[in-house]
């Protein structure tokens, strides 16, 4: 936009929350940018302007004919103002302007392959997929050798540290770019110059990361409010933030954290990472098929411990704090309507399909909860002499308070 003339460009698009002085620069413009397209805000005064403009020069409709091109938009319809039309007008717009674009298999396994070959300078994403690519670089980086790992989270924290003292991108840690992070880089395919992620919020920690490793501008367009409900202590909770936090466990593959106004506490179901569920397993003489293990005492007890020391080192609250979790072999997926088509989890639909287990969840820790307070007043009717016939006379608060009397008399 400084010198257009020099970029042979006919066209330029503005996004209002990325541009400022570059506003001012279209003076400089004239005779060369043909098109101008601007995203965002305008003015009252503005509107009023393009009003009149309108009136002094109408337009009549144009009917379509069978020539004309056509395109239909769909969405999933869970949101008000979808990032899907955000995607549909920038892909018309590149299409327009003669770039090319690229399209995954549609199987998301095999989606750092398709970039890899695709080799873009524009990446457009939505969280599930970046998740996807931070889930498969990070695993890779755990099962290297003690020296690389070392190496890599040297180069990391020092590229971290520069970036958020200021520096460029491409001047942080040049040295690392060159010896590790254009490593990573050339398995996106070298050449992405910026990503965009669009459809729901990115988890901070894989922004943090794919900024670093990928060596590319970073963009989150996020066009949904948070889904926020209140637990019946009154504690809100930002549940899409939490399930950000657990998808860190790397024995997650899918989350869902779920709880309402009439409970407590959260519980979440997850689909487990067959990679390193098999790896434990193993470790564990146990058989490594994931259909058997999901139903596995000893592996949902050891997954609800790696969520929960996740959530601590992510200083989470404590009623933020998964307290039950149920496993299921089967990932979401947009055939069976528990995904949207933009990979956003569809919470109704998943209630639907989960509401026996919430249910066994819920009762299974109202049972433990009674079976510890049962303990505990046993415990005091014994330590202070009451008779059978005076326990149900006896409640646990009483006892509580009697007890901390007779520790006071002392």
């Amino acid at each position: 936009m400084r010198d257009p003339s020099q970029a042979a460009v006919s066209a330029g698009v503005l996004l209002a929350w990325l541009c400022g002085a570059e506003l001012q620069a279209l003076d400089k413009t004239r005779g060369v940018l043909k098109t101008v397209v601007y995203w965002g805000p305008g003015s009252p005064s503005a509107q009023k302007e393009l009003q009149e403009l309108g009136r002094q020069h109408p337009s009549f409709p144009v009917p379509p004919s069978p020539e004309d091109l056509c395109t239909i938009m769909y969405t999933s319809g869970t949101t008000g103002i979808e990032a899907r039309k955000h995607s549909r007008i920038n892909e018309e717009m590149f299409l327009y302007l003669g770039c090319t674009i690229g399209y995954w298999q549609g199987d998301i396994a095999k989606l750092v392959d398709d970039i890899s070959a695709l080799q873009p300078a524009m990446f457009v994403g939505v969280p599930r997929v970046f998740d996807r690519i931070y889930a498969r670089i990070t695993d890779q980086i755990k099962n290297a050798g003690l020296v690389k790992r070392l190496i890599f989270n040297w180069g990391f924290s020092r590229k971290l540290y520069f970036m958020n003292q200021g520096s460029r991108q491409k001047e942080a840690a040049p040295f690392f770019d060159r010896i590790l992070f254009s490593k990573i880089a050339s398995r996106l395919g070298g050449k992405v110059k910026a990503v965009v992620s669009g459809g729901a919020p990115l988890a901070p920690h894989v922004e943090e990361f794919l900024r670093i490793t990928m060596c590319a501008f970073m963009v989150q367009i996020i066009d949904r409010k948070k889904n926020i409900f209140k637990l019946s202590q009154g504690e809100y909770v930002a549940v899409e933030k939490l399930e950000g936090t657990y998808k860190k466990c790397p024995f997650v593959d899918q989350v869902w954290v779920y709880g309402n106004s009439y409970k407590s506490c959260l519980v979440a179901v997850v689909v487990p990472a067959a990679g390193p569920v098999a790896a434990w397993a193993s470790s564990q003489g146990l058989p490594e098929g994931l259909e058997g293990l999901v139903s596995n005492d000893k592996l949902r007890a050891h997954i609800l411990a790696e969520l929960v020391a996740v959530g601590k080192a992510d200083k989470l609250k404590g009623y933020e704090l998964v307290k039950a979790v149920h496993l299921d072999a089967k990932p979401w997926s947009v055939d069976d309507e528990l995904l949207t088509p933009t990979f956003k989890l569809k919470r109704p639909q998943l209630q639907k399909k989960y509401q026996a287990v919430l249910d066994a969840m819920y009762s299974g820790l109202k049972e433990g909860r009674n079976n510890v307070k049962n303990k505990i007043v046993a415990h005091l009717r014994l330590r202070m002499g009451i008779h059978h016939k005076q326990r149900k006379l006896v409640s646990l608060a009483a006892l509580v308070l009697l007890a901390k009397h007779r520790r006071a008399a002392r």
